[in-house]
């Protein structure tokens, strides 16, 4: 039997009822009697077409009520569906039609350009190009409408014997062993997958909303196939959007969502998410890693009690394999219980099976209806299957009390916002470039999130001059956005074993030598330096500094110290007597940098100003502190440092400014990410004393910001202003004139300018 027909074998529910609702605009709707029509109609019209049996049709789209008539359609009538992303970049749509060996495309409009020039590449015909204008937007002259393809006649499904054996569809797997693959899923999958779903009993009435992509294999039975088998309705929305997701499940009455970890993290953090908006939720089911429970606490603090998290343990190459049955509330951090038909076990790295509780190994897989293998890669399939009928997940676990635990994600895989991104995919566009010799890949834990990053690892070619915005400009060029590398690093080698592996584990760990290059002082620092500097200045001579290092990941820092007295007329590194010179220390810096200046002054022995930084992964660093007073000592007058951290901007700064022995003034900023804040502060009292002012270039995003400060009475007034400046250099300066020994530096405005 086929997967189209067992699905609406048997429906016992009203048929004319609305199945599948737009969130967006419920007037468009579709009843499973409806659907029904228009599958065996697009059948009968994608034969007509050209479409024959086992013929491959690649759907490019956002999400739509007619995404799952069109996927059911292709199969009706012989075909394979496979989805693609498309948010794709055209090196992956060809890579994907490619792997698929796809005959036909359905593109929505905002795709369509992509698809076609990603179909010339792999000489899939622009006749052969369906587009999808379920709106009725009209396509391009000489184009093939969806809509054309719906006529009056309707195809009789043909009956499929070994359905075991049958493909139904592709499925895009990361995996670890390179660019992605096609995992082949027969028809008895889907039907297996689909009854884990349908064959429950709930004690509250299901209503589905569906705000994930619709094309990986979760989306064949949670959207293509329990609403119509079960006349539960489904409302589907075109992507994810947190505030969308809220509104939708107190607008419809929501009873059940599918989410991926980022999405449960970060939804309860949303000002919309309140009980009364999740009132009607009873589950929250949760694919793609595993979560532990005190990360979902946040959400069931908000749910209703009677609401559970079900986290979902699987793979595309078997389906569904774990859960948990409603209401059971699991708080161990478990996936669950392995569903009928499955059976899981632990094996050791020499291939035994693991036999006590709580013995960690990696977890096999023995599902009633695996994949076929990969299409058109024996070898892949090989190593995926194991003696006994096993699939090997590649996920580390073991078993408790017949419960099923999951601490580490693949050992290679990187989740990013929910997708799977191949670290090998990745390596494999870098050696394209002529300029990479060898390159790896690893995934980092982003900062504050449950999110993985993508960070890269390259060697080369001897006499290249390819730079880390070089290598990101490739990437971004051939990728998409998850897929994108947060830093570059240019090394000697890439570590491997003797087979030829890559060590990741090396390079997680900073076992690594970085390349420097030759105009600077090679200095071999595979983590990182923190620099903490506390600067204490009076007015006697015998003023002194302190500077600490500590080491912290993945930075590296840049000192200089220069000294200045006693003369107004210079700013760096002059003492006030004739003879002095300028004592200068530097370490190579990565390429961002943010610089800030800083000058206090003040005519009492009392300390000045106190500045502390902490170096944090990811972050950009580049500070100068001057002070200067009004004794005429030699005492040290200056103290200049940099720290230098890719990405990020963060800065902290303690300035003091007074004519009394009191701190009047505190300034702090927070790390943005990706955008470079310039500040300029120059102090100038009744007193004659230089001024400062400072330039900064920044890679990416560069924001200016300019503050005036001028006041006879005690309480200062300040302006600030904003303004964005691409690829450019920015200038900004803060002037503070007083005529009162208690003056107070305003509070500014630290939003962040967007990149």
């Amino acid at each position: 039997m086929s997967y189209v027909q067992w699905l609406f074998e048997g429906l016992d529910y009203d048929q004319n009822k609305p199945i599948y609702i737009d969130a967006n605009n419920p007037d468009r709707s579709l009843s499973a009697a409806q659907v029904k029509s228009l599958v065996l109609k697009l059948g009968s019209g994608l034969q007509k077409f050209g479409l024959q049996k086992g013929d491959c049709a690649c759907v490019v789209s956002l999400n739509d009520i007619y995404y799952t008539p069109t996927y059911l359609g292709i199969i009706a009538a012989g075909g394979i569906f496979t989805g693609a992303n498309p948010g794709y970049t055209v090196f992956e749509l060809a890579h994907h039609l490619r792997v698929c060996n796809a005959k036909f495309v359905v593109a929505d409009l905002q795709t369509l350009a992509k698809v076609k020039e990603a179909a010339a590449e792999v000489g899939v015909p622009e006749s052969n190009i369906i587009v999808f204008d379920v709106h009725h937007e009209g396509v391009p002259s000489g184009a093939k409408s969806f809509w054309d393809l719906i006529g009056d006649d309707e195809i009789a499904v043909e009956d499929v014997v070994d359905s075991a054996n049958v493909p139904a569809s592709y499925i895009s797997s990361s995996g670890t062993s390179g660019l992605p693959k096609a995992v082949v899923i027969p028809h008895a999958y889907l039907i297996n997958q689909c009854q884990i779903q349908t064959e429950r009993n709930m004690p509250y009435e299901v209503s589905r909303l569906c705000c994930l992509p619709p094309f990986p294999v979760y989306a064949a039975p949670s959207q293509h196939g329990m609403p119509l088998k079960t006349g539960s309705p489904c409302y589907v929305m075109p992507r994810y959007d947190g505030n969308a997701v809220l509104d939708a499940v107190e607008k419809y009455q929501i009873t059940e969502v599918l989410l991926v970890p980022p999405m449960v993290l970060s939804l309860p953090l949303l000002p919309k998410c309140t009980s009364s908006a999740l009132a009607s939720l009873r589950q929250v089911f949760c694919g793609g890693a595993a979560i532990a429970y005190h990360i979902q606490e946040q959400l069931y603090g908000i749910l209703h009690p009677d609401a559970r998290i079900n986290q979902i343990f699987g793979m595309s190459e078997c389906g569904w394999v774990c859960g948990f049955q409603y209401p059971e509330k699991d708080q161990t951090s478990s996936v669950g219980r392995p569903f009928a038909g499955f059976s899981l076990k632990v094996v050791d790295d020499a291939g035994n099976d693991c036999l006590e509780d709580g013995q960690v190994g990696e977890i096999y897989i023995k599902p009633p209806f695996p994949m076929l293998g990969y299409l058109n890669n024996p070898t892949a399939t090989t190593e995926a299957f194991a003696p006994g009928g096993w699939t090997r997940s590649g996920d580390v676990g073991y078993v408790k009390v017949s419960k099923w635990y999951v601490p580490d994600r693949k050992k290679d895989v990187i989740k990013v916002k929910g997708w799977q991104v191949s670290p090998t995919e990745l390596e494999s566009v870098l050696l394209l470039h002529e300029d990479i010799i060898d390159a790896g890949v690893i995934g980092i834990q982003a900062a504050n999130t449950y999110d993985g990053i993508p960070r890269g690892f390259v060697v080369r070619r001897r006499g290249s001059t390819i730079t880390e915005y070089d290598v990101k400009i490739w990437m971004k060029e051939r990728l998409v956005r998850y897929k994108q590398l947060d830093r570059v690093i240019f090394v000697t080698d890439i570590p491997r074993n003797p087979t030829g592996k890559i060590l990741r584990r090396l390079l997680q760990e900073g076992k690594y030598t970085e390349e420097v290059a030759a105009v600077c002082e090679q200095i071999d620092v595979p983590e990182a330096v923190v620099e903490k500097v506390l600067v204490t200045e009076n007015g006697a001579s015998n003023s002194e500094f302190i500077d600490e290092h500590v080491a912290a990941p993945e930075t590296i820092a840049e000192e200089v110290l220069v000294t200045e007295n006693g003369n107004p007329k210079f700013l760096v590194t002059e003492n006030g007597t004739s003879n002095s010179t300028a004592n200068g220390v530097h370490v190579a810096a990565p390429k961002p940098i943010a610089y800030e200046v800083r000058v206090t002054e003040n005519g009492n022995s009392k300390p000045a100003a106190i500045y502390e930084y902490i170096a944090l992964p990811e972050l950009v660093y580049r500070k100068v502190l001057v002070t200067e007073n009004r004794n005429p000592g030699p005492s040290p007058a200056a103290v200049c440092e940099y720290v230098a951290l890719p990405e990020t901007v963060y800065r902290k700064v303690l300035v003091a400014e007074n004519g009394n022995p009191g701190a009047a003034a505190v300034y702090e900023y927070v790390a943005v990410q990706e955008t470079v804040y310039q500040k300029v502060l120059v102090t100038k009292n009744e007193n004659a004393s230089p001024a400062v002012t400072c330039h900064i270039a920044a890679s990416e995003a560069i924001a200016q910001k300019g503050i005036s400060i001028e006041n006879g009475p005690p309480s200062p007034a300040a302006s600030c202003k904003h303004i964005d400046l691409l690829e450019a250099v920015v200038e900004g300066g803060l002037v503070i004139e007083n005529g009162i020994s208690n003056s107070v530096s305003p509070s500014e405005d630290r939003s962040a300018v967007p990149s």
